[in-house]
């Protein structure tokens, strides 16, 4: 009988090829199906028959799983490896990598729920290893498979180098559809490989990735790029609504370029986003998407489920984008204990169109326990972007919205902290511009320490500024812009509007102490030093309509030394302020 069977193989596989023979654009050859029906570990007993039979005494085929895995790597053609068995498969050892291309579904025959736990392997197994192009894994549990003592492996699912545009989709990694805590992987999947996709658009494509005592998933090195993480829970439970933490980072993309997250629930965890290189250049970590995402909130981004550090770090990296034009594209990055975004090192990041210390609906706040947005000793990024908004219009396009923090919205920090770009954000309101008392950031605005050569506001050629490109910085619980230590100059404030902020406007800090927290008086012809040169302001401004030549008049004089070229901007503001030194609210020329 197996002779028999043997021989119609043969035959089939005789008929496809002279197929094949007219039909030449036919990449591949379907294979066979192998039905995995005993929890048992042992190999397969003879790979040249093509059946997958660990036991040749027993009658009937005795299919284990890494028998299962040995059948698919004897050929090449497209096999699957399926289940008739509802139950947890506990390999004692390391499965064979997979070396052939192969679909490995859980949910085909009676099981939906199989369940691969490491527990048995011993430290330093992974789960699945792959280095086969075109796999798929899909509606499997994938639990305890952790790492030695010298970290190796410990992964729930390695794409490893060779696996290109494979994918992962409906599995519950380091936890069970329950929810289950304690079921952890060391990490949960490692990318190695390019063109991959972990998830999909549709809730059943969703992967739970959870649990585990690292990542949940790292892409790294060169090779691993273009690869799509999109619509997985990462750090929560499958309820979406309580944390199940990733002990580091939901996701880490070390030395690798052009990968896509997107639309991803990623909270719970140390980071949710972490962008990094340590090679020491900052291009092997560039050019990655991060869009559409949840990070510190629950499934519907309304409550804290907050990612214990960051929502979202990138380190000595370059280019990424965080956020974009398009409504799709909004990251809500809430509810996180630190920092809602940190670049450190970093440079020429773009983010854009973010909601960053609010609920999904942007009126309400739901707030990073420190600053929304840190930019520490990182140059030529840019916040924004400037699409035309406007006094009573709403923040969109690349408007980031930053309110309700508990302490800055925007920190731009340390010497190397220069020539970053802030313009068309809301800072302190509402999405549609309204002063809501509980959606100020309770510090400053923008806060800038020794950074020099920063641009608040609209930046081109010359002296011309367009307003509609300002930022709205409003309502926040201390001053507007701060702008602190001797090294901070060159920073430009310009075409904002600037109102209802609990301090001044624009506060230049002295240093002495004295006047930290208010207007720093001139100097004779300004010759002091410190934050922008502590440059005096103008005095004796008048202001008249005159109705003979139709033009509004102001003038006044700057107290400083002649011929030191000197920009001064004019605004209109709805209330006096008992300081003599007013905001801005409306820029006037």
């Amino acid at each position: 009988d197996r002779l028999m069977r043997k021989k119609r193989s043969i035959l089939l596989v005789a008929a496809l090829i002279m197929v094949s023979v007219f039909f030449t654009t036919v990449p591949a050859v379907w294979g066979a199906t192998f039905i995995v029906n005993t929890v048992e570990d042992t190999d397969d007993a003879t790979l040249e028959d093509g059946e997958c039979d660990s036991d040749l005494n027993t009658s009937g085929l005795q299919c284990t799983l890494r028998a299962a895995i040995m059948q698919a790597n004897a050929t090449t053609n497209l096999d699957s490896i399926v289940f008739s068995i509802s139950d947890t498969i506990q390999p004692a050892s390391i499965l064979p990598t997979i070396t052939q291309t192969v679909s490995i579904d859980g949910s085909i025959g009676s099981s939906s729920n199989i369940r691969l736990d490491g527990s048995l392997a011993g430290v330093g197994t992974n789960g699945f290893v792959v280095e086969a192009p075109g796999c798929t894994i899909e509606r499997l549990t994938i639990t305890r498979f952790v790492m030695d003592a010298n970290e190796n492996h410990g992964y729930g699912i390695v794409l490893g180098y060779g696996s290109d545009n494979s994918f992962v989709q409906g599995c519950f990694i380091g936890t069970d559809a329950l929810g289950s805590a304690g079921l952890g992987n060391t990490s949960g999947i490692g990318i190695w490989s390019s063109g991959n996709v972990i998830g999909g658009s549709t809730p059943d494509q969703r992967n739970v990735i959870s649990g585990s005592t690292y990542n949940g998933i790292i892409i790294r090195e060169a090779d691993a790029f273009l690869n799509t993480v999109q619509g997985n829970y990462i750090g929560t439970a499958p309820d979406g609504i309580s944390a199940l933490p990733n002990i580091v980072n939901g996701i880490s993309i070390l030395n690798s370029r052009q990968n896509t997250i997107k639309e991803n629930l990623l909270s719970g965890n140390e980071t949710g986003v972490y962008i990094w290189t340590n090679t020491g250049f900052y291009q092997n970590s560039s050019l990655n998407q991060i869009q559409g995402n949840l990070i510190g909130t629950d499934s519907n981004g309304v409550a804290a489920i907050e990612n214990s550090y960051a929502g979202v770090v990138i380190e000595n990296a370059s280019d990424n984008t965080v956020g974009g034009t398009e409504i799709e594209a909004r990251n809500i990055i809430s509810g996180n204990t630190y920092f809602g975004i940190l670049l450190w090192e970093s440079i020429a990041n773009n983010l854009q169109g973010n909601y960053i210390g609010t609920d999904i609906t942007g009126t309400q706040a739901l707030p990073n326990g420190w600053d929304g947005m840190r930019i520490q000793e990182s140059s030529g990024n840019t916040i924004g972007g400037g699409t035309g908004i406007t006094l009573g219009g709403n923040c969109i396009g690349t408007c980031n919205l930053i309110s309700g923090n508990a302490d800055d919205g925007i920190d731009i920090r340390g010497g190397g902290a220069t020539g970053n770009i802030v313009q068309g954000n809301f800072i302190g309101v509402t999405v549609d511009g309204n002063l809501v008392p509980e959606i100020k950031n309770v510090g400053t605005g923008i806060e800038i320490t020794d950074g020099s050569t920063n641009k608040i506001g609209p930046f081109a050629p010359g002296i011309e500024i367009d307003p509609a490109n300002g930022n709205i910085i409003a309502g926040n619980g201390s001053d507007g812009v701060r702008i602190s230590g001797d090294s901070a100059t060159g920073n430009t404030v310009r075409g904002n509007a600037i109102y209802k902020n609990t301090g001044i406007g624009i506060n230049l800090v002295g240093g002495d102490g004295e006047h930290d927290n208010g207007v720093t008086p001139n100097d004779v012809y300004d010759a002091d030093s410190g934050p922008n040169g502590l440059m005096n302001f103008p005095v004796g401004v008048t202001a008249f309509f005159d109705e003979t030549a139709n033009v509004s008049v102001i003038s006044g004089i700057w107290p400083g030394l002649d011929p030191e070229p000197v920009i001064v901007d004019c605004y209109a503001s709805d209330d006096v302020d008992g300081s003599g030194s007013g905001e801005g609210r409306r820029y006037l020329c």
